[in-house]
Order: structure tokens, then sequence, then C-alpha cells
């Protein structure tokens, strides 16, 4: 072994590696936290919650013109992380929580940038439902885009 590999090897296991976790309230989600958990149990997980902007155009209800309405979703969110953050260290995980406003396809990969992420894990069904189908297509999309590597955790229906 050269003297550059072994020095490439030992920086390598030296380093601190971090996993995103993007998540929403799913099983999908669940199972990708306990997979990076437990697969990457060196690690720090950041698991992140994007909360997507309404698109005033398309949104007929008058609720979402009012504070309450965006103040009740970022507790939800909060709630939700705080959740994801209990499950994670039931695993071990050294686990951070960000909660982040934007595009989801573009939020994790600024997140992974900001926060110099090694990999991401996301989480996809086989279930055949419409809504099912839409997030096999974002979770196939946002891998395209993704600047470091990815592993997706795939639920398979109980019924």
């Amino acid at each position: 072994m050269s003297k550059e590999t072994a020095a490439i090897e030992n920086r390598t296991e030296d380093m601190d590696r971090t996993i995103l976790v993007p998540i929403d309230d799913s099983e999908q989600s669940r199972e990708a936290v306990a997979v990076a958990a437990t697969d990457f149990n060196d690690a720090e997980l950041i698991v992140v919650r994007i909360l997507k902007p309404f698109v005033v155009m398309s949104v007929t209800e008058s609720a979402v013109w009012d504070d309450e309405f965006m103040n009740r979703r970022k507790r939800e969110a909060e709630q939700l992380l705080e959740d994801y953050r209990e499950l994670a260290t039931e695993y071990g995980a050294d686990v951070r929580t960000e909660l982040v406003r934007g595009a989801p396809i573009r939020s994790i990969i600024s997140i992974s940038d900001e926060f110099d992420v090694d990999h991401i894990v996301m989480g996809c069904t086989k279930k055949r439902s419409i809504s099912r189908l839409f997030l096999r297509l974002f979770t196939n999309r946002t891998l395209g885009f993704t600047p470091v590597s990815a592993s997706v955790t795939v639920v398979c229906p109980t019924n």
C-alpha cells in the first residue's frame, strides 16, 4: 500500500459521517430513520422536515392566509421532529433535527451542501395507490439531483 493510499484510508476512518434523512409523517420515513440509525451507527443523523410553501393561486381555503395556520403547521412539524429524535435516540444514534421551509428537492440539495452531508437515506413504498406513486416519483427525482450517495428504504405493504 502506498503512503498516499494509507493517508486517504486514515482520513476516511477518522472522518465523522453525516447522514441526512428527510422525513414526513409516514411509515416510510420511520423506516428510513431506523435504517439510518442502525446502518450508519457511527454517524451524525440530520433529520429534516421540509415545509413546502403554499402556492397561493392553487389554494382556495382562506385559512392559509391566517398566521395561526402557518404557526400550527410549524408546531406540528416541530413535534414530528421531536418524535423522530426520540426514535433515532432509541437506536443509539447521534441526531440533530432541522426544520426548513422551501421546495423539497432544492432544500435537500441545499442542506446536503450546508451541512457537508455524506449520504442521504430516504423512504419509499411499493404500494400502488396514486399518492404512493407520487412519493416514489418524488424520491426518484430527488435522487437524480443529490450531490452525494443515497439509499432508499422500501416499505412493502402489509395487506
